[in-house]
């Protein structure tokens, strides 16, 4: 079983206009709320994947029906951990002239130490029931920066396989717990560790730096790019798969669901690329915040196209 970690869950709301004007009036066509939070998206296109998940973390009293509601519809399990205040909202301007998507998000309800030890708790105990553990996203106010680092090493200690997609301090300290895989986007790489990456070469030399630290491997989404996988026997690089973008929302988290769904299956480094260069683009291609689906996934599997590097 898969458990996704969501710190801090959201509503994503999605405005489409046909040219945004900045500091100007600007007239919505059509839009929408969708539950989010990158561990609820990831166990859902994990679940459209055929995988069997449970989805943890922080539960606001306030607005969070939507995800529940979700998961229900979804047919996923969750345990959470309740905390007071309001779930927070992201903001999405999807802008059509320019097929561009500005995002404004909100940083959450601060969440007490109480909260905090009881969440520390529940993660032991579903660690001891989970094959791999998704830790994923931002944290409210209140959470330390090395709330990663602490929860994978609870599940590291019970056999419980980790994966990690943060960025900046909460991916610093929590590759030290040795996660076995992180996927760090182009931009969270960069400004994480201080780089500047240049070409793909660039990206094996910066993913076998951060090895040194215990993480297994390295998957770096590269948007219209690709992506590239990286271990420290092998390296792989996958162009983008053409196809007309419905909505970028949600790819990472796909991505994330499809390596986890190829990890399930012992696949070769090289398949675990393919796996979520196939449900990452199945999910684009869909609009707004909808997420791949297995007919998609099956389709763009057989045309990912993998490179060694």
């Amino acid at each position: 079983m898969l458990v996704t970690v969501t710190l801090n869950p959201c509503i994503d709301r999605l405005a489409e206009v046909p040219s945004f004007t900045y500091g100007g009036m600007n007239r919505v066509t059509s839009s929408r709320s969708d539950a989010a939070g990158k561990g609820i998206n990831v166990a859902v296109a994990y679940g459209h994947l055929g995988g069997e998940s449970l989805c943890t973390g922080f539960h606001y009293e306030t607005g969070s029906e939507l995800i529940t509601d979700l998961l229900d519809a979804e047919g996923i399990p969750y345990d959470f951990t309740r905390v007071p205040g309001t779930v927070r909202t992201n903001f999405k301007i999807h802008d059509h002239a320019t097929g561009q998507t500005t995002e404004i998000n909100e940083s959450g309800c601060p969440v007490g130490e109480e909260a905090i030890a009881a969440l520390t708790r529940k993660i032991g105990s579903l660690a001891n029931e989970a094959d791999t553990m998704v830790f994923s996203g931002s944290v409210p106010p209140g959470v330390p920066a090395d709330i990663y680092r602490t929860l994978i090493g609870i599940a590291r200690k019970a056999g419980t396989r980790c994966v990690l997609d943060a960025q900046g301090q909460l991916l610093r300290t929590g590759i030290e717990a040795g996660p076995v895989l992180i996927k760090p986007n182009l931009y969270e790489l960069e400004s994480t560790f201080g780089l500047k990456i240049n070409d793909t070469a660039e990206i094996v030399t910066a993913a076998r730096r951060i090895m040194e630290k215990g993480v297994s491997m390295v998957a770096v989404t590269l948007g219209s790019a690709g992506a590239a996988i990286v271990n420290r026997d092998e390296a792989w690089y996958a162009p983008a798969i053409p196809v007309e973008i419905g909505g970028l929302c949600g790819a990472g988290d796909s991505a994330v669901a499809g390596f986890c769904r190829a990890l399930d299956e012992a696949l070769s480094l090289a398949d675990i690329l393919r796996y979520g260069v196939a449900a990452a683009t199945a999910s684009v291609t869909l609009p707004g915040t909808l997420l791949c689906t297995r007919e998609d996934f099956d389709r763009y599997l057989e045309q990912a196209v993998i490179e060694p590097l």
